[in-house]
Order: structure tokens, then sequence, then C-alpha cells
């Protein structure tokens, strides 16, 4: 299935996330998305108004039968309702697949994220082979978001 999740980044940060295609992103949050893309998108949309701002549409393609991180669906609890929610817990980790423009507009991008499997490749690599470096991008005040890069 996929989810969605709409929000803002400064322009520093954005370039940051650019440069991890086929990288590894972990949110350092629970991290609630929406079944609703359009929801999602107006986020986006907001955040792209924003002085400094990249607005980000991310679309997050989950595989409901690999091993993973934890999530749910918090659709009867949730404040949005219609909103079709699923809160993924902490430091849930999926792979950068594509960043892309939107609607011709340099302030709003699509990020298409891959669900991690407990089990993928990528976290067996042996040391010599390659290893990951973290770094942190700060999304606001309250939430942090980890990169990493294969060195």
């Amino acid at each position: 299935f996929v989810v969605y999740r709409g929000q803002g980044f400064i322009k520093s940060d954005f370039e940051k996330l650019q440069k991890t295609k086929d990288g590894l992103i972990s949110f350092n949050n629970f991290l609630s998305t929406s079944k609703d893309r359009e929801v999602s998108l107006d986020f986006a949309r907001y955040a792209s108004t924003k002085f400094d701002m990249v607005g980000i549409l991310f679309i997050m393609y989950i595989d409901p039968c690999v091993k993973s991180a934890p999530f749910a669906s918090i659709k009867e609890m949730s404040y949005f309702k219609g909103a079709d929610e699923i809160l993924f817990s902490m430091h849930t980790v999926f792979r950068v697949d594509a960043i892309k423009q939107m609607d011709n507009n340099n302030q709003l991008y699509q990020v298409e994220l891959e669900l991690m499997s407990d089990e993928d490749q990528c976290w067996h690599l042996p040391r010599e082979e390659g290893s990951f470096e973290p770094y942190v991008v700060v999304v606001d005040q309250h939430k942090m978001l980890l990169l990493y890069e294969m060195i």
C-alpha cells in the first residue's frame, strides 16, 4: 500500500536530502502519514509558500508482508477525521528512491520512499565494502531527520 506525508524543509536541509538518492532516511520521531494523497499534498503546498522553505510530499511504499518497523492505523483515533492516518514507530528507515519536482514549481517536490525490510541486504554490508555516514537535518524545532549516506 501507499501512504503520504506533506511537510516543509528549510532549503538548505532539502539540498542535503537531494544528495541521498538511493540512500537511507530515518525519521527520528513517530511518523504520522495518510492514505489520502490530497490531505498530505495540502500540507506540502502550504509549506512551499513559506519563506526559505520547500514543500515536500513524501510518497511511501509499504509492503505489509516484510518484517520492518511497527506501524498501525490510527484512523479511528486521529484528530484529523477522514485523513486515514497510519502511524510509524520512531526510527523507521526508508530508502530514498526518487526526488522529483512537482507542477513546474521549484518550491514543491515529491520524494518517493520505500520502507526498508529488517532483512534488507543493505543492512548486512561488510565493513570493508561500505558503511553508513549519518548526518542530521533539523526539520523543525521539535523534529529531526536522520539521513544516511553510503561511504
